[in-house]
């Protein structure tokens, strides 16, 4: 489950509204698998479900109501599945997208060869998905809570990459027709058109990241190597929660989470618990949410064995290691304690770590990536999407 839409309407740290209040066109484009003609769309007819656009506008209880009707509707109408020639909207799509900077377009076109691969193509979904993404892009937890109701009363979208891949799609075409409608403009109308384009866009690439990202992914690494800086900008990223073992760490001493613990806060007993509270936050995360991100260093092995048998999703999770030169690393740990850090590794931690792990860290599955974090973040999370998109299997 990698889609982070069927369980709760919680929203994950770092995401943010992507709208401004306007409905999104869900009109099908060229090539768009359409609305199914044994059924009418969404709020077209006497005893419809809301529109997505009331739906984005109301409680969560009404979202939950509406995704169930959506599911009912469905299942009375189920039709013959399959969608549409995804490869021709896609080819479309993109070329709609020419003017977009080459690096930007480079990612998304290489996201959706990846999706073409893995996903098979469905109208059912793809119907889901066109209100899922009108619906995210004033209130992103109100389009999980829509899922969740649409999944609770019996609908199968299919995986949930899938359902992601599709409304990332489903918004790269929404995105195209705003920045064809800029053409046609001048002036404030143009401008607002552009913007407006730039943030469907931006919600495509979050979807994007919820197809590529396994459910739960650790992002681990020794002190100072720049764990936290990365999770905090793939949750912004992707929308999803980031669970600290610091912070757990804190929380269970009674520490204000931006004042040091205790050396009594880091025995083996007391770390050990931590990490198995980890695992068991971060499996409840996922249940409510979708997908996790958990920053650690897990560079105990029986810290690491306490996370793994913590909770059953744990032992799924996927590995991300952030690395960095020795020296940088104690440099790092010298200009946070000059700035007043609350960092519990100094200089002095981060100088035993490097004795212990002298060829890296090494983590209990093989790592999705390892990155070196001496580089700009934005350059980590493009190289970190091009390693997830030209992997030969999907997510797990």
């Amino acid at each position: 489950m990698t889609a982070g839409f069927d369980e709760s309407a919680a929203r994950g740290a770092g995401a943010a509204p992507a709208g401004d209040g306007r409905s999104a066109d869900t009109a099908p484009a060229p090539g768009v698998p359409p609305a199914r003609a044994d059924r009418p769309a969404a709020g077209s007819a006497p005893g419809a479900p809301e529109s997505p656009a009331r739906v984005a506008r109301g409680s969560p209880a009404e979202a939950l109501a509406a995704g169930a009707e959506l599911a009912r509707r469905h299942a009375a109408a189920p039709g013959a599945d399959g969608g549409g020639a995804l490869d021709v909207l896609v080819d479309e799509t993109l070329a709609g997208l020419a003017g977009l900077p080459p690096r930007r377009r480079e990612a998304l076109a290489r996201f959706c060869a990846a999706g073409l691969r893995r996903f098979e193509p469905s109208a059912t979904a793809d119907d889901l998905a066109a209100a899922v993404v009108e619906i995210a892009q004033l209130d992103d937890g109100l389009a999980r809570t829509f899922v969740r109701g649409y999944r609770a009363a019996g609908g199968d979208p299919g995986p949930d990459g899938r359902l992601a891949f599709l409304c990332a799609l489903r918004a790269l075409v929404a995105a195209r027709r705003e920045l064809e409608r800029a053409g046609q403009l001048s002036g404030a109308a143009a401008q607002e058109r552009m913007a407006r384009a730039d943030e469907v866009l931006a919600l495509a690439e979050r979807f994007g990241w919820r197809a590529r990202l396994p459910q739960l992914v650790c992002i681990t690494g020794l002190a100072a190597s720049g764990k936290s800086t990365l999770a905090e900008a793939l949750a912004a990223a992707s929308g999803r929660t980031v669970l600290s073992s610091d912070r757990i760490r804190k929380l269970r001493a009674g520490v204000d989470p931006f004042e040091r613990a205790a050396p009594g806060a880091y025995g083996d007993a007391e770390s050990r618990a931590v990490y198995a509270e980890l695992a068991q936050r971060a499996a409840a995360t996922v249940r409510a949410e979708g997908g996790a991100i958990v920053e650690a260093t897990f560079r105990r092995a029986a810290d690491a064995e306490a996370f793994l048998t913590g909770a059953a999703a744990a032992a799924k999770a996927a590995w991300i290691v952030c690395e960095a030169p020795q020296a940088i690393l104690l440099d790092r740990a010298r200009a946070r304690a000059l700035l007043g850090s609350v960092a519990d590794a100094d200089e002095r931690i981060v100088a035993a770590e490097l004795a212990v792990h002298r060829g890296g860290l090494q983590t209990p599955g093989s790592p999705l990536a390892r990155l070196d974090t001496t580089r700009p973040v934005a350059e980590l999370l493009d190289d970190l999407a091009r390693t997830l998109d030209l992997r030969s299997d999907g997510p797990p």
